[in-house]
């Protein structure tokens, strides 16, 4: 027999709808994912200022080695008696090297490639062999250190050319024109360096320090040395008159002391006219065809080691520089407004260093210039009556058009050197350093 059974529906209750307490877990898991979310994102965050700190700091040391490298460069301008002077005294040696130090707790281990072999000096503003370690950079609020050495042969790359002239095993390399004949710039050894128209190739590292951070340079710079001096007096063609014209291509007592070369009194490319009886002096021609030299190169690069800009023309018996300061004097003949015939006219001037002109350069009255005059056009010299125009260096000139009157020429390679001194280095070779 079936017995019926009535069971109350409110008293059964599927656990699957037991609703008490899903609110709670379900919040909790919210926050637990939202707790995830936010920590994910704060790391991101911390790593992202990490990473953009780091790259900061990075950037700032290695503008901080470019800094260095370009204090460098402008130390090595000028000579030993110059305040600041951070090249080699002369005569160079191979051993040589100096520091440039931002701060005076750097230690000889803060350089990895630090070699007690070198002098290792650290010039400072009145002594360029000191040895002690102070700060000596004329930057104080930028962190780097900074050494600077001669490039040597050991130093050249598997395939890269230079000429051996040396008789060491490992001779320094120099930068420049290898004889006094010589139109082509090179890398070459020599045991007799004519510092008129060579100059050792440096090798300059730099280490910049911002933070954690130390970013390094290492370049070779090469000095800017002008056109090749293979003439007392060169020009594409050359015209000469008068009786009272010296022109002597034998260098000067210094230079000869030095055992430095002679050279032609007038050299010239095309052609060479003479007026009257001049005195043309020289152990190895009066005159000669040595070729081309392309005086508008020249003047182009060494246009930005200029001193001092002429934008109009000098007063009257006006001086340039003096013995201990060569300057190197720019002037656009070009762009003269009084007058505008493209001529800058020099009366009575003295003068220590370059004078580079684009355009024509025309002297009258007394002249006393020691070093270099090259310009890209026409260079005359009158030197009429009681006025008496000497220039103890070298000319060159696109066409020296006239040497009149009483005018003397001397080459000197001892003043061509001083001339040369101020000239800029160019880096040739760059690359990154990673410190380690």
């Amino acid at each position: 027999m079936n017995t019926e059974q009535k069971v109350n529906a409110s008293t059964i209750v599927s656990p699957l709808k037991n609703e008490k307490g899903i609110i709670l877990i379900a919040i909790l898991i919210l926050i637990a994912i939202l707790a995830i979310i936010g920590s994910l994102a704060a790391i991101t965050t911390t790593t992202d200022l990490k990473i953009s700190s780091n790259y900061k700091t990075g950037v700032t040391a290695f503008y901080a080695a470019e800094a260095g490298i370009n204090e460098a460069r402008s130390r090595l301008r000028g000579s030993p008696s110059d305040n600041y002077y951070a090249g080699d005294p002369v005569p160079y040696n191979a051993s040589w090297s100096a520091y440039i130090l931002t701060y005076g707790t750097w230690t000889t281990s803060s350089d990895p490639d630090f070699d007690a072999n070198y002098a290792n000096y650290i010039p400072t503003a009145t002594q360029t062999t000191n040895t002690n370690i102070v700060a000596n950079s004329l930057q104080s609020n930028i962190s780097y250190w900074v050494n600077i050495r001669h490039k040597k042969e050991s130093d050249l790359f598997a395939a890269e050319a230079y000429t051996d002239n040396g008789s060491g095993a490992d001779d320094i390399i120099y930068y420049g024109y290898i004889t006094s004949t010589s139109t082509t710039l090179e890398q070459f050894t020599t045991n007799s360096p004519d510092l008129s128209r060579c100059a050792p190739i440096e090798i300059i590292r730099s280490y910049g320090i911002s933070g954690n951070s130390i970013k390094g340079i290492n370049i070779q710079a090469k000095k800017v040395l002008g056109p090749p001096i293979v003439a007392a007096v060169y020009g594409n063609s050359v015209t000469i008159g008068g009786t009272s014209v010296e022109v002597v291509g034998n260098d000067a007592t210094c230079g000869s002391a030095k055992g430095h070369s002679d050279l032609v009194a007038v050299g010239y490319d095309t052609s060479y006219i003479q007026n009257g009886l001049p005195a043309l002096t020289s152990n190895v021609a009066q005159t000669k065809d040595v070729g081309e030299i392309n005086c508008t190169t020249y003047v182009d690069a060494l246009e930005p080691t200029k001193t001092i800009t002429l934008t109009e023309e000098p007063p009257n018996n006006y001086t340039f520089g003096n013995g201990s300061n060569y300057e190197i004097v720019y002037c656009d003949a070009t762009q003269l407004t009084t007058p505008s015939d493209g001529t800058l006219d020099m009366q009575g001037i003295t003068g220590y260093g370059t004078l580079i002109v684009k355009g024509n350069v025309s002297f009258s009255g007394n002249l006393d210039w020691y070093g270099l005059i090259i310009a890209t056009g026409n260079v005359e010299f009158a030197g009429g009556g009681s006025n008496v125009q000497n220039v103890h260096g070298a000319v060159l000139g696109s066409n020296v058009t006239q040497l009149q009157g009483s005018v003397n020429i001397q080459y000197d390679s001892c003043e061509i050197e001083k001339a040369n001194a101020n000239n800029r280095y160019l880096t040739f070779r760059w690359k990154d350093k990673t410190f380690d």
